[in-house]
């Protein structure tokens, strides 16, 4: 990236700080909804290390709250 071009990225992987701050959800709401499956996770661990880093997938978050919306309010699935 140079001086004259700007790229915006979004994360697809948070840290659960980042994840509370951007949904709103509490952190053990947030760790409840990764061990009951209903939203995915990593755990980046490596031989030898005493701790992992956890990421949370930002997708399947905001699939988990627009779960909430009413029917009509829902994202439409996209068809070709």
């Amino acid at each position: 990236m140079n001086e004259h071009t700007q790229q915006t990225v979004t994360a697809l992987w948070l840290r659960d700080k980042k994840a509370v701050a951007t949904y709103g959800i509490s952190r053990t709401k947030l760790w409840q909804l990764q061990k009951q499956g209903k939203i995915r996770s990593v755990s980046l661990t490596e031989p030898g290390m005493s701790r992992a880093t956890r990421l949370f997938d930002a997708q399947s978050i905001e699939a988990y709250i627009e779960s909430f919306l009413p029917k009509e309010q829902q994202p439409k699935e996209e068809t070709e």
